[in-house]
């Protein structure tokens, strides 16, 4: 089979390079090395710079790898040209090519907001998996993954790079998959498109002998080095995927879970250094991200890793991260705060008085702290404002709102306790509290003993509950967590028990009620 244009430049997509987007990164494959050139904006140009990755780059083993020994396929050249001067939250127009290779089609997109600005709506999506556009098959493909870049492509148009086989022409292929999502989708990072989460960064370093944490052959061979290259993003160095970027009102930190992560490592020194350098008067929204999640009801291999879970949710804790975004497990969960596989807090009843529980697509027993599981393609929809974060999962095959629509309040700063507290702020209505709550731990200790296990209070311990004069739930500040965390077994026995938490305090003087504004 002879190609027309083998040289024909394809598969452009942009990229944030850093907060302020006043500059994007356009890259793009060709089969010629000679440098192209982008023209924007009102007549600029600029030349690429070409970079492309060998067979001798791929891992391999005693066993054969598929990227390496038997799945090679030329990548071609990958061209790449930052446009610069121009404005957040402005739309532009650009073509790529040469004269000798051809030109792209114009193509529109649109700036991101800058960060500390007021707004931003984005999409999240991860390990949705790959399949190709065509009716072919082969081993591992995921035809539903093309639902969700249609539907996403529709939505903005209208308003990861997945864990690849090995096989090189699938690597190929989700360039080609991204660049069928309209031009104006923005990627921002190695964990985030737009801030969803990709899985090659991670899975498709794991190889044995590669240096990741994780021993794996998931990678195919790759170990990573086709991800960095196609999808280049705002890192500090070549082999250090962690970084951060600010859009609107949220700070995102995208970490890689696959690269040490221990409190020695230079990646967990990077993250202590970042989250205390965030502004949250600016940028009142912190979001975690991360390829593998701290909690997952799955029970496949390496779902979870309870030494990364050990080690870094305390940081998360420590700098009040608001909200964690994780991939590698192929279906949707949400849990609720949780810290040390204890609930914080749970969300608040919906209209009619009812959690979101929706376990019926997992055969793993569900555990306290997962309230949402879904077995669908899809993607979140998100929308921050400097009040509050609104995100839903949207089902990219018939377009609807699943049944997981969410919300954080933010009124920061809080008080000290909100430090002890991931994922939400408190909000004081100087409400006082007539009653004292901490006589449900003293009515009900032997729940409260066995908090971490799967049951829930008995009807005679919401009977004694229910008997109590307490109208809100106060708590001393304090900086010790474990007094957080009996507390919190006090609110979820309240909510699970149908008892209403108010929404604000004074306590006296030192004591407040500490209320999560999360509602399905």
């Amino acid at each position: 089979m002879k190609f027309s244009n083998p040289n024909q430049p394809l598969h452009g997509h942009v990229s944030s390079t850093d907060s302020a987007a006043t500059s994007m990164r356009l890259t793009w494959v060709s089969g010629s090395k000679n440098p192209q050139e982008v023209r924007y904006g009102d007549g600029r140009t600029l030349t690429s710079t070409t970079t492309t990755f060998s067979r001798d780059d791929m891992c391999t083993s005693i066993l054969p790898s598929p990227a390496k020994d038997f799945g090679w396929h030329d990548p071609g050249f990958i061209h790449s040209a930052v446009m610069t001067g121009l404005r957040p939250s402005t739309a532009y127009s650009y073509r790529y090519g040469s004269d000798s290779v051809g030109w792209s089609d114009k193509i529109q997109f649109r700036t991101p907001p800058a960060g500390g600005s007021e707004e931003l709506k984005f999409l999240a999506f991860g390990d949705m998996g790959k399949a190709p556009l065509d009716p072919s098959a082969e081993h591992y493909i995921q035809p539903g993954s093309l639902s969700v870049i249609k539907a996403m492509t529709e939505e903005v148009e209208s308003g990861n790079s997945s864990g690849l086989s090995g096989v090189l022409h699938d690597r190929n292929r989700k360039p080609r998959e991204v660049s069928t999502l309209s031009p104006e989708f923005s990627f921002s990072g190695i964990g985030l498109v737009f801030t969803g989460i990709n899985q090659s960064i991670n899975v498709s370093r794991d190889y044995i002998n590669s240096g990741s944490v994780y021993g794996t052959p998931d990678s195919g061979g790759e170990c990573g080095v086709a991800y960095e290259t196609y999808f280049p993003m705002p890192t500090s160095a070549k082999d250090k995927p962690w970084y951060s970027i600010e859009q609107g009102p949220v700070h995102f930190t995208v970490i890689s879970t696959e690269h040490d992560w221990d409190e020695n490592s230079e990646q967990y020194k990077w993250m202590e250094r970042d989250f205390s350098s965030v502004d949250r008067s600016k940028t009142p929204w912190l979001v975690f991200a991360g390829h593998r999640p701290m909690y997952s009801s799955t029970d496949g291999l390496f779902s979870t890793d309870g030494k990364f879970t050990k080690a870094v949710e305390p940081l998360l804790v420590q700098y009040k991260v608001d909200m964690v975004l994780c991939g590698h497990v192929h279906n949707y969960e949400r849990t609720c705060s949780v810290y040390e596989s204890n609930c914080l807090a749970m969300p608040s009843k919906d209209g009619n008085g009812i959690d979101t529980y929706d376990h019926n697509n997992f055969s793993a027993p569900p555990r306290r702290w997962s309230l949402v599981r879904i077995s669908e393609f899809g993607y979140l929809r998100g929308h921050a404002t400097m009040e509050d974060i609104n995100l839903e999962f949207v089902n990219s095959n018939t377009r609807q709102r699943v049944s997981s629509f969410f919300e954080i309040s933010s009124q920061y700063p809080g008080p000290l306790i909100g430090a002890l507290i991931p994922g939400n702020k408190i909000v004081a209505l100087g409400q006082e509290c007539d009653g004292d709550f901490q006589g449900l731990i003293t009515q009900c200790t032997k729940f409260v003993q066995r908090q971490g296990s799967q049951t829930d209070p008995s009807p005679e311990c919401c009977n004694v509950i229910k008997t109590l004069d307490v109208p809100c739930v106060c708590q001393h500040v304090t900086d010790d967590i474990q007094a957080v965390i009996d507390m919190a077994k006090v609110a979820h026995v309240a909510q699970y028990c149908g008892i209403p938490l108010a929404h604000g305090t004074t306590c006296g003087s030192k004591l407040l009620l500490f209320s999560f504004h999360l509602h399905n």
